[in-house]
């Protein structure tokens, strides 16, 4: 069964203010809500969602007012819609957070720890000790850190790359 991968969003004050005054409070809401239901592709935030969907998972808003806020982030070019050939299948949207004093950082589930513990039972009756191996690890698992960091980055035909 594979694990989720962690997201974390951070609110960079006092950029993500100017956002709150520009967008209100709700338009943050829903924007949070987009962004930690995003899959990278590409380089590029992609959520795949519903109005429906998003007003079901936060329980405080409306799909009216979800859809409102949607608009306005998609005027603002926060959100790109991408044009897609079933009517009947949730939207897809292109996460752009540029000026919004919002980042997002992803890093691997938790996994097993990388050095083995061996339990030692003494022969004599004392104590037992726990003794952690170190392995030499490849140059593969010491090149990256923990986390990676993101940023996304807009497809060629997205309105904010032709200006």
């Amino acid at each position: 069964m594979a694990m989720a991968t962690e997201i974390s969003i951070e609110h960079r004050y006092p950029q993500v203010l100017d956002f709150v005054r520009r967008f209100g409070p709700n338009a943050l809401v829903v924007l949070d809500d987009l962004v930690s239901n995003a899959k990278w592709c590409d380089g590029s935030l992609l959520v795949e969602t519903s109005v429906r969907e998003i007003s079901e998972r936060l329980q405080v808003l409306s799909k009216d007012t979800v859809h409102r806020r949607m608009t306005q982030l998609s005027r603002a070019e926060v959100i790109c819609r991408l044009l897609s050939t079933d009517p009947f299948q949730p939207s897809k949207y292109i996460i752009d957070l540029t000026d919004t004093g919002i980042s997002v950082t992803t890093s691997p589930p938790h996994s097993k720890p990388t050095s083995p513990i061996h339990r030692h039972r003494p022969r004599d009756g004392t104590q037992d000790s726990l003794t952690v191996v170190e392995e030499s690890r490849t140059s593969e698992a010491t090149e990256g850190s923990d986390t990676d960091s993101h940023r996304a980055t807009l497809p060629t035909n997205h309105p904010r790359r032709l200006r």
